[in-house]
């Protein structure tokens, strides 16, 4: 995402809690997936009101992440400068011609949430 501090607290948004919340709801046992009549229980245990949370923390984390890639695109000239993936995603949208695609803000979130990072192979054998 082209930051280097997105372990530290910033502006309500803490990087490293909202993923280790995200890990844990992931590895929760939600009761209504295995007897959907029960899923009032998810709302008794707050299982609900905590994904409902880390869903939003999570969204203007990112949102926040774009808008901050967007200021800078239009408030500098990174010309010969290294783009990172957003920048990618957002040049996309851009009308030139080449690309014939049109993403949304909930599209190039969805795509930075699922994209893994680039990295070199950690192998002893490469």
């Amino acid at each position: 995402m082209g930051r280097k501090d997105l372990g530290e607290e910033g502006e309500g948004y803490n990087f490293g809690e909202m993923l280790k919340e995200l890990l844990t709801l992931a590895g929760s046992f939600p009761v209504r997936d295995l007897i959907p009549w029960l899923g009032w229980l998810d709302i008794l245990s707050g299982l609900d009101a905590r994904v409902r949370k880390c869903s939003r923390e999570i969204d203007g984390f990112l949102e926040r992440v774009i808008d901050e890639h967007k200021h800078y695109k239009v408030n500098s000239s990174n010309d010969g400068e290294e783009s990172n993936f957003v920048d990618v995603l957002l040049s996309l949208n851009e009308k030139d011609g080449m690309a014939d695609i049109s993403l949304t803000r909930d599209n190039m979130k969805a795509i930075i949430l699922v994209t893994p990072p680039l990295q070199t192979p950690t192998c002893i054998y490469c």
